[in-house]
């Protein structure tokens, strides 16, 4: 995955180097930066409904061991393996180009399946400007991600997302 560069710098997690520190970092430079500006940001955090079990993909079988006993093969169309690492590593490849979709990118931060997306201002604008482009702009994002998600069949957790 790294030595062919498909994957977004926004991404972090089951990433040798990239951690949740990493994002925390990023997202904090970002707001320290908007708060040197005497001006506001604002960040929308979205959770993935299943995001591991909702993972689809093509040709692949599973076969159940009990006790020494196999069972026939299984065709499984959906979901990676509970506790496995490809579980992870499938999703952040599945998903690499969800930071492309949003109008500004580098706004964008991903750990595996949780996304925050932030939102600040132009520091050009008056007060009630700033509100207005924010609102304008989540909203558009916001819809982009909603096309996404159906297109990509990996629903949003409307109950954990703010």
């Amino acid at each position: 995955m790294q030595v062919n560069n498909i994957l977004p710098y926004q991404q972090s997690g089951s990433r040798q180097d990239l951690s949740t520190q990493t994002r925390v970092k990023h997202i904090m430079e970002q707001l320290t930066q908007s708060l040197n500006h005497n001006s506001f940001s604002v960040i929308v955090y979205v959770d993935f409904l299943q995001a591991f079990d909702m993972l689809w993909h093509q040709d692949r079988t599973i076969t159940l061991d009990y006790q020494g006993h196999l069972s026939k093969q299984v065709k499984v169309n959906r979901g990676a393996p509970q506790g496995s690492c490809f579980g992870p590593k499938a999703y952040i490849v599945n998903h690499f180009d969800l930071p492309s979709i949003f109008d500004c990118p580098s706004e964008v931060h991903i750990y595996v399946g949780d996304l925050a997306i932030l939102f600040s201002p132009s520091i050009y604008l008056k007060y009630a400007q700033q509100v207005d482009e924010i609102e304008t702009r989540i909203n558009k994002d916001l819809l982009k991600l909603v096309n996404y998600a159906e297109s990509n069949h990996q629903p949003i957790n409307n109950k954990k997302t703010e």
